[in-house]
């Protein structure tokens, strides 16, 4: 057993520090004013040593952290026979694009709410909401039994005025035949009057029987001038009974137009909206009763930034997209503006769709991306991506060197390849240096890779449950 005694701090001191003892002494000063540089000088030499060891001591732990991070196989897991399985994917060179994302509303090109031109009561409703109607089919019946009668008056105006003119006709008539015959009579006392002057000048006639035939002739004419101002007149009332029946034929017109907006119809081709509308509802000019949307082609409006109005253009693509980015339905520009927002600074464009199985709809809020340029470039699984201290990192399949002793290895190693990328297009990344095609690029089991590892390929699975409905709603 250790026995613990307290001992003479002076004897502690000798046998801890020799030599400080005798630097107290008189007559070991000199040796102590030799010695004290020599251990000054050595001090340096123990720092850079110090500092060359932290160097190699943080080199060594960095690798080690580097490996660690790589995802390689812990010393407790098992190497599988044959090398760990993963899955390949070959690279290949694929469209990469250039667009820019939006969100907007689709519209329909024709699409009206339809509103009555009269007042009225709701007596029939022939059609029901959503139903594909054609130009012209009955929607909605006003009441019409106050319009009907006002029609019948005017009817009956319409065969008065009628009546008026059709005697009127008769009276001219008569009297064009009474002035034909009166002017018939004129000539023959006209030739009488001439026959009698010429008797007279001879004596065979006296001049009684000349001023007879002279009085005679005169009252013809003033006959024949009467006739001439009921002429007249009559020509005056046929024209008034004729305005007469113009005028009721313009107010029965009216009538009947009055009467045909009772009936509401469909102005286009399309499909009804709602009808809020009942029988038996009173309804004012203005008041909406349903609406007709046109929706096999629906418009999209975009406000492009005026510095992409050079690289626009009619015809460029325009896809739907979902919220994953994968494209639904493709249209293309169809209208770009001439004038530019002053505030927003944009350009307004218009990109259509086809609508013909009738999956969008009209007023829909849809993101869509305008692609602006195409290049084939290479693009990666996001899974394949190692992320180390800051570095973006793969590991390709490839053969592995043969061994010194000649013995047989593993068919396929992985090798660890730092890699730039690019943009991301819906869930792969753009690799701009350090993959070349044809390349084997290891999807699957990045976190148990590291470089150098033993690896098995095995078949991809079947990705046919997971792909996007390309006709899908957005």
């Amino acid at each position: 057993m250790t026995e613990y005694s307290r001992r003479p701090l002076a004897n502690i001191k000798a046998m801890t520090h020799p030599t400080q003892e005798s630097a107290l002494s008189p007559s070991s000063d000199a040796g102590a004013s030799s010695s004290t540089p020599s251990s000054t000088s050595k001090r340096p030499w123990l720092i850079g040593l110090g500092i060359i060891l932290l160097l190699v001591g943080g080199g060594m732990g960095w690798r080690w952290w580097m490996s660690s991070q790589a995802g390689g196989p812990s010393q407790g897991m098992m190497m599988p026979e044959g090398g760990l399985p993963v899955q390949l994917e070959t690279v290949e060179r694929s469209p990469i694009e250039e667009s820019s994302e939006f969100i907007g509303n689709l519209e329909s090109r024709n699409s009206v709410s339809l509103r009555p031109e009269i007042e009225g009561r709701i007596i029939e409703i022939y059609a029901e909401p959503g139903q594909q109607v054609e130009a012209g089919t009955p929607i909605v019946q006003l009441s019409s039994d106050e319009r009907q009668s006002d029609l019948a008056g005017l009817v009956a105006n319409i065969n008065s005025a009628q009546a008026r003119r059709s005697s009127a006709t008769s009276e001219l008539d008569a009297l064009i035949a009474d002035r034909m015959a009166e002017a018939a009579e004129v000539a023959l006392q006209e030739e009488e009057f001439n026959r009698a002057s010429i008797l007279v000048e001879e004596g065979a006639f006296s001049q009684q029987q000349l001023d007879l035939a002279e009085r005679n002739l005169d009252a013809a004419i003033a006959r024949l001038n009467a006739l001439e101002r009921r002429i007249d007149a009559a020509r005056a009332n046929l024209e008034e009974s004729e305005a007469s029946l113009n005028r009721a034929q313009a107010d029965a017109d009216s009538a009947n137009s009055r009467l045909q907006n009772t009936l509401v119809v469909a102005p286009f081709n399309g499909m009804l909206g709602d009808i809020p509308a009942k029988v038996g509802d009173f309804v004012s000019r203005g008041d909406i009763l349903t609406s007709v949307t046109q929706d096999q082609i629906l418009e999209l409006r975009l406000s492009v930034p005026i510095e992409r109005r050079p690289a626009m253009r009619n015809g460029l693509r325009v896809e739907l997209v979902d919220t994953q980015g994968n494209a639904l339905r493709q249209g293309q520009i169809s209208f770009i503006s001439p004038q530019v927002e002053p505030g927003a600074q944009t350009v307004l464009a218009k990109a259509s769709f086809s609508n013909g199985d009738r999956r969008l709809l009209d007023g829909q809020s849809v993101r869509a991306r305008m692609i602006w340029s195409q290049e084939d470039g290479i693009l990666i699984p996001t899974e394949a991506i190692a992320r180390i201290a800051g570095q973006t990192f793969v590991y390709v399949a490839v053969a592995p060197p043969p061994s010194e002793d000649g013995s047989e290895g593993p068919a396929l190693i992985a090798q660890q390849r730092r890699v730039t990328l690019g943009s991301i297009q819906g869930n792969r990344y753009q690799v701009l240096e350090g993959l070349e095609p044809d390349e084997q690029l290891i999807v699957s089991g990045i976190l148990n890779l590291s470089d150098g590892i033993p690896i098995m390929p095995q078949e991809q699975e079947s990705a046919d449950d997971t792909t996007s409905d390309p006709d899908a709603t957005p």
